[in-house]
């Protein structure tokens, strides 16, 4: 009896014998969950008064501060930084969110 296969099969069926496979019921290794990243979350509210004719910041206050003070001078020294367009503000009231990644 002369049995035919393919090259594929036939590769299989040797590895199978060779004891090459791995068999059936061998057991995976467990996956592992990646550490879970913690973070730290501040939040804060910022006065921003702003020149109309021009739109460049007059002044700027932390009106209710994070409670970590290198946030909040971050927070002001931005703002600073900021231009509006001319005629569309006096005065604004800006929520601050920081999420921060904290060491495990």
């Amino acid at each position: 009896m002369k049995i035919t296969c393919s090259a594929g099969v036939a590769r299989v069926l040797l590895l199978a014998v060779c004891g090459i496979l791995a068999t059936a019921n061998a057991q995976a290794a467990p996956l592992q969950k990646p550490a879970k990243t913690r973070y730290e979350y501040y939040s804060g509210m910022i006065s921003v008064d702003v020149d109309p004719k021009s739109g460049r910041v007059l002044h700027v206050k932390m009106s209710r501060p994070t409670g970590r003070r290198e946030l909040d001078d971050a927070a002001v020294t931005g703002f600073l930084k900021a231009r509006f367009k001319p005629g569309t503000a006096r005065h604004l009231e800006i929520p601050v969110h920081w999420r921060i990644k904290s060491d495990p």
